[in-house]
């Protein structure tokens, strides 16, 4: 689905930006709603497409990313999630395409 693609490369470009810049905090609470939210449209498209473990993985990263229920980590160990994420994100383009085509 292109939009999974699109959603995913959004993640991780926001992703990357956090990790790289100096950014205001503004931009960091935006970044938990987004990837929280990419990350749930996600886990329902797996879902959709019975791929039952990226449902968990994507879970996961929406718990780790919530706006609500904020997880507080130093910004290093933000890093090492962000890379995870992103590496997750990266590897939901081709394991999440539609069914076509992992046939």
């Amino acid at each position: 689905m292109k939009n999974n693609v699109i959603a995913s490369i959004v993640a991780i470009l926001m992703l990357l930006a956090a990790m790289l810049l100096d950014l205001p905090y503004d931009y960091y609470v935006i970044l938990r709603w987004v990837i929280c939210g990419i990350a749930i449209y996600l886990a329902y498209n797996a879902n959709l497409a019975n791929k039952k473990n990226w449902v968990w993985i994507m879970g996961i990263i929406a718990l780790i990313f919530n706006p609500i229920f904020k997880v507080y980590l130093s910004r290093g160990t933000w890093s090492y999630i962000d890379i995870i994420a992103i590496g997750l994100f990266g590897a939901s383009i081709y394991y999440l395409r539609n069914k076509e085509k992992n046939k």
